[in-house]
């Protein structure tokens, strides 16, 4: 019966887990190049029972594997590509294929995201949405500078003379980027929403069964006070 309540815990503590992953995927469905995450559950270590009388050659005999719950293995990126949306900003980039855009931060760390949406900061160098400078060639571009653009395929032009590309990690060689259009979250609200519908049922019958076990052991002990 306690190996039955660490069962239902678990399975609790997985499908909690898996609804705040769900409800970070909902909040990011109009982030621009968002990544969905995906939980894979695994069970506990099994463990492997005898009976305590030995056989007549001394041996135990197997009794069989008991399971001792869900866990949380993993939670990976889903790296499928979202949809290109056309946004004719002068600025905006869409990455087409594996790869991040690499940024560097205030105090100099090097940051990676997936989103395209550039513009120029009060120096005028290209920066990402939230203001982190964009590496082009390992430096920043545009500070000084009277024009600040982006060609169709991506290099970045700095008063009409190009720049090169925004510098990149993990691209694959069939990656390429895209101007004037940014690539949407890859995470779609309808799955979603089943996804979670599915996670809180779960819940809810670990749930029942975590009470079940608890009345049962309850009537139990009180059975046997009584007797």
């Amino acid at each position: 019966m306690i190996r039955g309540f660490g069962a239902s815990r678990s399975g609790m503590a997985l499908e909690q887990q898996r609804l705040d992953m769900i409800g970070n995927n909902v909040a990011n469905v109009n982030t621009t190049g968002f990544k969905r995450s995906v939980a894979a559950g695994g069970e506990f270590a099994a463990l492997l029972l005898h009976r305590m009388e030995p056989r007549g050659d001394g041996e135990a005999p197997v009794v069989g594997r008991l399971g001792q719950g869900a866990a949380l293995r993993q939670v990976a990126s889903d790296a499928t590509q979202g949809a290109l949306e056309v946004t004719d900003g002068p600025l905006d980039v869409a990455l087409v294929g594996a790869g991040e855009f690499v940024y560097q931060g205030p105090d100099g760390q090097l940051g990676y995201t997936r989103n395209g949406s550039f513009h120029r900061d009060t120096q005028g160098r290209l920066v990402t949405a939230d203001g982190r400078v964009v590496l082009v060639g390992g430096a920043p571009v545009g500070a000084g500078a009277e024009a600040l653009t982006m060609t169709r395929d991506g290099v970045v032009m700095v008063d009409g003379q190009p720049a090169g590309r925004p510098d990149l990690r993990g691209a694959a060689a069939d990656t390429r980027l895209q101007g004037g259009a940014l690539e949407r979250s890859n995470a779609d609200l309808a799955q979603e929403m089943t996804e979670m519908i599915i996670a809180m049922r779960s819940f809810q019958a670990n749930q029942r069964a975590l009470q079940a076990q608890d009345e049962t052991l309850a009537r139990a002990v009180s059975d046997i006070g009584r007797v």
